[in-house]
C-alpha cells in the first residue's frame, strides 16, 4: 500500500473510532449483535451487521414517521405516496411505467435534460396509508419490476408534504 493512502485510510479510520479503540490488539463486542470483533474489523463489521442494519433501518423508519407527522400528515389515513425511480433509456422508463400501472399505480413520466446526458424518471404513484410496512411492501413489489432495467431508485414521498421536495405540486 502507497504511504498516501496508508495515510488517508487512518485518517479516515481516526475520525470514524474514537482514540480508545485505536489500541490494535483492543478487541470488544458489538453492540447490536455481541460478535467479538477488533480493530482492523470494527469498520467493515458495522457495515454487514444484521443487527446493526436492523437498528438503522428502525431508526430511519421512526425519525421518518415522526417528521411526515410534524410536516402534517395524518398518519392514519390514505395519502398520495410517490416512489421515484431514473432511467437512462426512454423505452426502460415507457416498459416500467406501464408495469406499474397494471398494478394500479399512477405513473408520470417526465424527461430531464442535463449537460452530458439525459434521463427519464417515473413518478410511481399510489394511495396507502403511510406506514412502514405499507410503504417497505410497495418499495420490494416496484424494485422487483425495476430490477431488470439500467435504473436507480430516487426515493419516496408523501405528495404536498412539505418536507417532499420532489414532490410534483413543489417543482
Amino acid at each position: 500500500m502507497e504511504w498516501n493512502t496508508f495515510r488517508a485510510l487512518a485518517r479516515l479510520i481516526s475520525k470514524l473510532l474514537p482514540r480508545d479503540e485505536w489500541d490494535l490488539d483492543h478487541t470488544r463486542k458489538c453492540e447490536s449483535c455481541g460478535i467479538e470483533i477488533d480493530f482492523t474489523t470494527s469498520l467493515a463489521h458495522h457495515q454487514r451487521c444484521k443487527a446493526c442494519d436492523d437498528a438503522r433501518e428502525a431508526e430511519y423508519w421512526t425519525k421518518t414517521l415522526r417528521e411526515l407527522k410534524a410536516a402534517g400528515v395524518d398518519l392514519t389515513r390514505e395519502a398520495e405516496i410517490d416512489f421515484v425511480y431514473c432511467f437512462f433509456c426512454a423505452s426502460d422508463a415507457e416498459e416500467m411505467a406501464g408495469k406499474v400501472k397494471s398494478l394500479g399505480f399512477e405513473a408520470l413520466l417526465q424527461r430531464s435534460q442535463h449537460n452530458l446526458w439525459e434521463e427519464w424518471s417515473v413518478r410511481c404513484r399510489t394511495s396507502m396509508v403511510p406506514s412502514r410496512d405499507s410503504i417497505e411492501a410497495a418499495l420490494d413489489t416496484l424494485c422487483e419490476f425495476a430490477y431488470g432495467y439500467e435504473n436507480w431508485y430516487h426515493g419516496w414521498g408523501v405528495v404536498g408534504c412539505r418536507n417532499d421536495v420532489d414532490a410534483p405540486e413543489n417543482e
